[in-house]
């Protein structure tokens, strides 16, 4: 049975990350946080990064230098856009077109998850892994075209990059 999009609308936390491809993986250091929200008008925000230390507490964010910055930032993952539902065979993806992100690199292309949801009476388990999109830069009508193509091609255009992100939902649609 295919995902619904009601199904993963809520507030969901980082519970860990899976990596079969050590290439991909940002170390996010011992204290790992994330949090995606997912609402019910199609919006997907994700933020991973590592709560451990921050800046030393007698230096304020604009006082910092780059360099300290940087060290913070570094270890943060942080995107957002509009999402949709993709079904392809028995299969379910969220593509998720990216509007800002902390990596410039990242806006105007489209994210693909491979979603898989465990739920249960008492929780509710998403696991999201990375695809790979041969075109991977979109802008208007493209990606329009692209999701079209996603949703009807199941020629290769997609690949699993070897890593999943698994996420428990502590807050539900309201």
């Amino acid at each position: 049975m295919h995902l619904q999009f009601e199904q993963l609308v809520g507030v969901w936390k980082l519970l860990y990350i899976n990596v079969t491809n050590p290439a991909l993986y940002v170390d996010y250091g011992p204290d790992l946080f994330g949090r995606i929200i997912i609402t019910q008008d199609s919006y997907f925000n994700a933020m991973i990064t590592d709560h451990g230390p921050g800046l030393p507490a007698n230096v304020s964010w604009q006082d910092a230098t780059d360099a300290e910055r940087g060290a913070i930032v570094d270890k943060m993952t942080i995107y957002e856009g509009p999402v949709t539902l993709v079904q392809q065979g028995n299969l379910t993806f969220t593509h998720t077109q990216i509007q800002t992100a902390v990596n410039p690199q990242w806006v105007d292309t489209l994210q693909v998850r491979e979603a898989v949801l465990e739920e249960t009476p008492e929780k509710k388990i998403l696991t999201l892994i990375p695809w790979a999109v041969s075109l991977t830069s979109f802008s208007g009508r493209e990606i329009l075209n692209e999701l079209i193509h996603l949703q009807n091609d199941t020629s290769g255009v997609l690949a699993p990059e070897g890593i999943s992100l698994t996420w428990q939902q502590v807050l539900p649609a309201l």
